[in-house]
């Protein structure tokens, strides 16, 4: 075909078979595509009507002028025009944008030929271009969301994975890394039931089943193999989704055994407090019946003759209320309401002072070290903390049958939470499983045989520490040994006090008054006996009304009240007493209390513990009732 030229809007035809020629330039008029012809020298020898309303040129700003100055201007595209001319060779199908007059760019699929003289000699193209840029347009977008969703997917936290019915893995999301350790292309194609832990094995299969069914579950939690070994707690959720005659299975799971962890601990947490205020409770009781039953064993003892045999079954009485109540100081450690007498310890001073009894204590096959860094200093009850030590290092050795190395050490640590002082004891014993490490700290719990042991000698530990404002830890391997290790408040050295010569007076028997206060009838009688055989005069009431009664009615010395009790507790008698009579002392007691600072803190206050013996009461009751007097 030759190159043919327009004038205006009509057709005509230069040379050639003139009827073919006209047919065809009236096809290319009517037809929906761009249809042009450029020379080779890049100018436009022809350009249908589509072209013209698609840029918005008209045909006398087209025909005639340079393609590339109007539709595109970049210099490549014009070289390499150029360059196929030289050659007599087109790519015959390209996309490419052209610019209307409005300059907006819009993308052309194109289908060229290349037209030629009688010698073959180029002389131009002949090009159709189809108008793609909406479907370019929809394309790019679709590119964008699926960027954004395959982004969205490789850096969640969260796995997503596409199984079939039988579990066989189609797809793993790159989390699958960085929760389980597995590679994706390692889980592609693999049987995934394979890494749900044992006890979940029949729980994932009947979900499974449930989702083929069609069915919606909820989200459920199982565990997963680590590629270490571990076990991971995930909660996934699943949907079925029909791929093809092949339905497929898409989960999400998300790692959650941190949650779960701090779940359990504050469930564990929750369970010791409560068995805690249980035993307190227990303990608060138990000293009211053992305070009775010690004073008044007592009593029996004083009234035997030393050649009675009556005289010694009483003091079995008072025996076993020692062991007795020494068992209640345990649960009231464990249950953190033991009143403390806490004072500045060096560390090194109490490990050497007790290391002697240690070494009394363990079989000749223990090897016991200790090792305490300088500057351990904690405010803390003394002791307890020796207690502390003790009931660790009977552990320990238990856990040793044939012997080995026990340590005791202590260190200074500095970190984020503030200075502390790190104690701990060592040994190469045994050790623990994981579900024992997790129990140990339970009271009654114990490993041991019945008979050799309560179950409160960790609960203990644990009590007494959380009460000094610590926290306990243990580290333990089976066949490896355990590691108990102890975080107390660092504190400052204590200023040395001067040192006063000690004088001993004889104290004078006096019949000071003495108000009574106590709502157990068995103390109250027993303790008004007592101060009544010691000479006091001694008022008594159940409660804290009766007891402001006789406070009004009579002169009183001290006040003698419990602190818990129905109605009126003891701090708030103590309170309206003294206001009512500032020159009053008073005198606390109890089977346990939660604030001891703050009683102590009462005006002229002081304290005795449950269960006491009648000796105590009234040196106690002497103790008060001199410090008022004037030196």
């Amino acid at each position: 075909m030759t190159t043919p030229t327009t004038s205006g809007s009509d057709l005509v035809v230069l040379d050639g078979d003139a009827a073919l020629e006209q047919r065809f330039l009236l096809a290319l008029e009517s037809i929906s595509l761009i249809a042009a012809g450029i020379d080779a020298t890049g100018r436009v020898t022809f350009a249908n009507a589509f072209l013209l309303d698609l840029t918005g040129w008209t045909h006398a700003e087209v025909v005639g002028n340079d393609w590339f100055e109007l539709f595109d201007d970049n210099p490549a595209v014009r070289a390499d025009y150029f360059e196929c001319m030289r050659r007599g060779m087109i790519r015959p199908h390209f996309e490419s944008a052209i610019r209307t007059r409005s300059g907006a760019l819009r993308e052309i699929r194109w289908s060229s030929i290349l037209e030629r003289d009688e010698r073959g000699d180029v002389t131009g193209i002949v090009t159709l271009g189809e108008d793609v840029t909406e479907r370019v347009e929809a394309e790019h977008a679709l590119r964008e969301r699926e960027e954004h969703f395959r982004s969205l997917i490789e850096n969640a936290s969260d796995v997503i994975s596409v199984l079939t019915p039988d579990g066989t893995s189609l797809y793993e999301s790159p989390s699958v890394e960085r929760m389980l350790g597995w590679k994706p292309d390692e889980l592609v194609g693999r049987e995934n039931f394979s890494m749900v832990h044992p006890d979940e094995a029949d729980q994932m299969a009947e979900y499974m089943a449930a989702l083929v069914d069609g069915r919606e579950m909820p989200a459920h939690q199982f565990r997963l193999r680590h590629r270490d070994g571990t076990w991971r707690w995930v909660e996934g959720i699943g949907r079925l989704h029909r791929r093809g005659p092949q339905p497929v299975m898409i989960t999400n799971y998300r790692d959650v055994t941190e949650q779960r962890e701090l779940r359990e601990q504050l469930l564990h947490s929750q369970k010791l407090e409560a068995v805690g205020r249980f035993a307190g409770g227990v303990a608060h009781d138990f000293n009211n019946l053992l305070t009775a039953i010690s004073g008044y064993a007592e009593f029996l003892v004083a009234g035997f003759d030393a050649d009675d045999p009556r005289r010694e079954d009483a003091q079995e009485i008072c025996r076993a209320a020692d062991r007795a109540a020494e068992l209640t100081r345990q649960l009231l450690a464990f249950s953190s309401r033991q009143v403390l007498q806490p004072e500045t310890l060096d560390v090194a001073e109490v490990v050497a002072g007790i290391e002697a009894l240690l070494g009394r204590l363990l079989d000749p096959s223990i090897e016991l070290a200790t090792a305490v860094e300088e500057g351990c200093f904690v405010v803390a009850d003394r002791g307890q903390v020796e207690q502390v030590l003790t009931n660790l290092v009977v552990n320990a050795s238990d856990a040793m049958p044939e012997g080995g190395p026990l340590s005791i050490r202590a260190r200074r640590l500095v970190g984020g939470e503030g200075s502390v002082v790190e104690l701990s004891v060592t040994d190469a014993g045994e050790g623990m499983d994981e579900e024992t490490r997790e129990r140990a700290f339970e009271p009654f719990f114990t490993t041991k045989d019945k008979s050799k042991g309560t179950g409160l000698g960790l609960a203990t530990v644990y009590g007494i520490v959380a009460q000094s404002g610590g926290s306990v830890t243990i580290d333990s391997e089976l066949g490896v040994g355990s590691c108990v290790r102890i975080l107390l408040p660092l504190a400052a050295a204590p200023v040395p006090e001067p040192v006063e010569p000690l004088v001993v007076e004889q104290l004078e028997l006096r019949s000071e008054t003495i108000l009574l206060v106590e709502d157990e009838a068995m103390i109250r009688r027993l303790a008004r006996d007592v101060l009544g055989r010691a000479g006091f005069n001694v008022l008594d009431a159940p409660e804290g009304e009766q007891a402001l009664v006789l406070l009004r009615a009579n002169h009183v010395d001290l006040l003698l009240t419990d602190v818990v009790m129905p109605g009126m507790s003891g701090p708030d008698l103590a309170r309206i007493a003294v206001s009512e009579r500032p020159s009053l002392r008073v005198l606390f007691t109890s089977g346990y209390t939660n604030e001891p600072e703050e009683l102590l803190a009462e005006p002229d206050a002081a304290f005795i513990g449950k269960p006491f013996s009648p000796q105590s009461l009234v040196a106690k009751v002497r103790e008060v009732l001199e410090a008022r007097q004037p030196a």
